[in-house]
C-alpha cells in the first residue's frame, strides 16, 4: 500500500512539475500588439488624425522578416510606441492586389509589387522599414534591414519626436534612454 502511494505522490509531483515547466515556456501575452493597417485604411486614417506612418514591407519567404515580426513589432514597449505615434502597415511586396496610394494605382507586373519598387527606391532587401512623415513624404531613406527591438526603438523615437530636424541620429542615439529592460 505504501508503494502505491509513494508511486501515485512521485507520479503527481511529475505531472505538476511538468506542467509548471510548460507555463513558463509558453509566450505570456503582453496585451499589447501593432495596430497592423491596409494602405486604405491608413490614407482614410490619415484625413481624420495625420500622423507619420511606418511601412513594413516583407516577403512570405523571408525568414529576417518574420524574425523581426516576432522579436521588434511583438516586443510591447514597440507596439505600445508604434500604436501611439504612428499608422503602421504591413506591405508584402509579392502581393497581387492593386493598391492605390498617394493618388497612384500601383500593381503587381513582375515579380515584386510597382509600390515596393517607388518605396524601396528599386533596392529589393527584406525586411525594410519605410518612414513617412504625416503628408506621406519620406522622411529618411528605407532602411533594409533586419533591426531589433532596441534598434528599432531608437529610430522610431528619433523620428516620432522630429528630432532629425535639429539634431544627427549618432547624437541622439548616444543619448537616448530605451524603455526595453532585457
Amino acid at each position: 500500500m505504501k508503494y502505491i502511494q509513494n508511486k501515485a505522490s512521485l507520479f503527481l509531483i511529475l505531472i505538476v512539475s511538468g506542467l509548471i515547466c510548460f507555463s513558463f515556456s509558453m509566450k505570456m501575452p503582453s496585451g499589447t500588439e501593432v495596430k497592423w493597417m491596409t494602405f486604405e485604411q491608413m490614407q482614410e486614417a490619415q484625413k481624420k488624425q495625420p500622423r507619420k506612418v511606418i511601412i513594413d514591407v516583407y516577403t512570405d519567404w523571408c525568414g529576417w522578416c518574420k524574425k523581426m515580426d516576432k522579436t521588434t513589432f511583438e516586443h510591447p514597449v514597440i507596439a505600445d510606441y508604434l500604436n501611439k505615434n504612428y499608422y503602421v502597415v504591413k506591405f508584402n511586396a509579392e502581393t497581387k492586389q492593386t493598391i492605390t496610394f498617394a493618388g497612384k494605382v500601383y500593381q503587381n507586373n513582375a515579380r515584386y509589387h510597382e509600390l515596393a519598387n517607388v518605396l524601396m527606391n528599386n533596392k529589393m532587401g527584406f525586411p525594410t522599414s519605410i518612414y513617412l512623415d504625416e503628408n506621406l513624404s519620406m522622411i529618411t531613406q528605407p532602411i533594409a534591414s533586419y533591426l531589433d527591438a532596441k534598434q528599432f526603438e531608437v529610430i522610431i523615437a528619433y523620428l516620432a519626436e522630429e528630432k532629425y530636424k535639429s539634431e544627427p541620429f549618432e547624437q541622439y542615439q548616444a543619448s537616448f534612454k530605451s524603455k526595453i529592460v532585457e
